[in-house]
């Protein structure tokens, strides 16, 4: 014969009070929501559109441009230096939220959530243009 098993019902928090690791990660997810809304859009050089970030990826953030004004108001020169000044000004932002290292992708804005074109990828602080990031366009 088995003796009976007994169970003890789950320890339930205080009203308004969570376990420790959950508190912990929605505190790191608030000030990280908040670096990302501190970056700048539609305006300087570089002119965001878009930031996309990933849950399984928190040391990455891919940038959206519109590739009108990437290609026709930038020479391969200005944009390189538009997107180190972007990543310069993030990367602080991004770090005191807690995001070590930090990496960067340079995309098209598009409407759809995948990669068409990708032109920069930032890797510690180093700007590498892809070729169709130094490519140059009609524009007209």
């Amino acid at each position: 014969m088995t003796a009976p098993t007994t169970s003890k019902a789950p320890v339930k928090p205080r009203h308004n009070q969570r376990p420790p690791a959950p508190a912990a990660r929605i505190k790191r997810a608030k000030v990280y929501e908040r670096a990302f809304e501190a970056l700048t859009y539609h305006e300087g050089p570089l002119r965001v559109d878009q930031t996309v970030q990933y849950e399984h990826r928190p040391d990455f953030i891919e940038v959206r441009v519109p590739a009108k004004h990437f290609f026709c108001e930038l020479r391969p020169d200005e944009r390189r230096a538009a997107i180190k000044a972007y990543y310069d000004l993030a990367a602080p932002q991004l770090r005191a939220a807690g995001r070590r290292p930090y990496k960067m992708n340079v995309a098209d804005s598009s409407s759809s959530n995948e990669i068409k074109h990708l032109y920069a990828r930032v890797r510690n602080g180093v700007v590498s243009m892809t070729s169709e990031g130094l490519a140059t366009r009609r524009c007209g």
